[in-house]
């Protein structure tokens, strides 16, 4: 019997209604995967019997926070954690990253952020937007070398006050992560290239970026809004061909950095 079919089963040995969601079983299943390696690579064991096991099908949530409710959750959150939530909103940094920043890592005067402790092990260097610039210089340094504190100490954990700033501005079925899935969606439409999107969020395969660039109902709508002008009025032959010479352009420059 499989493992996943083990962790399913789990849930009815124990008694317990609910079964674990196929990204709970898939996270346990990564975890092992690298347990195994990592025994592997200390001459604990001599092979991994998880590493051929494939992953669950997720469903992928879409959860793009509109403007509105941007402004709300920055107007509900505290003190500590408003900073946080601009960082995640101007530059797409996931969580762990944030709350592990350092002053030393931060470069207001060029406008750059370095980011150390990413998930895949690789620095990234991410543009700081004037926005998070005027955030960022609110921010008490005090004597610590973490860019967000509360009384001295780093901030570890900050799931309490998220959640309270959502339950009081009304928000429903957001994560934290979502953050992430918002900067890149409005990254993207509003202008950026998604070489540039996956390079800040520090992707190795553009093809995750991709997922990560979803759309609301709206950003769509304004998307085929926006050619109606190019279409209701005549265009000069020469800026039809400069419109297809630039996209052709972007298009070589995504298929040879991808």
């Amino acid at each position: 019997m499989s493992v996943k079919s083990e962790r399913e089963k789990c849930a009815k040995v124990r008694k317990i209604e609910k079964r674990p969601a196929n990204a709970t079983i898939n996270r346990e299943l990564a975890l092992l995967k690298h347990l195994f390696s990592l025994a592997i690579k200390w001459d604990y064991v001599d092979s991994n019997p998880v590493k051929g096991v494939k992953f669950l099908k997720e469903n992928m949530k879409e959860r793009i926070l509109t403007p509105d409710e941007i402004q709300t959750l920055l107007e509900e959150a505290n003190d500590n954690l408003r900073p946080i939530i601009m960082t995640a909103l101007c530059t797409g940094m996931r969580m762990g990253e944030i709350l592990s920043l350092k002053w030393s890592n931060v470069n207001l005067r060029s406008g750059f952020i370095q980011v150390e402790h990413s998930k895949n092990g690789k620095m990234r260097k991410i543009p700081i937007s004037s926005a998070l610039t005027e955030t960022l210089k609110n921010v008490n340094k005090g004597n610590g070398e973490y860019v967000f504190m509360n009384r001295g100490k780093p901030i570890k954990s900050m799931q309490e006050a998220w959640e309270n700033a959502l339950k009081r501005g009304g928000i429903k079925n957001c994560r934290f992560h979502d953050l992430r899935h918002t900067f890149a969606t409005y990254a993207l439409f509003n202008g950026a290239d998604l070489v540039s999107i996956r390079d800040i969020l520090g992707h190795s395969d553009i093809r995750m970026t991709a997922r990560y660039a979803h759309s609301s109902e709206e950003l769509k709508r304004r998307a085929v809004e926006s050619l109606v002008p190019l279409l209701k009025q005549p265009q000069k032959k020469a800026e039809y061909s400069q419109i297809i010479h630039t996209l052709g352009d972007l298009e070589k420059n995504m298929l040879v950095s991808n």
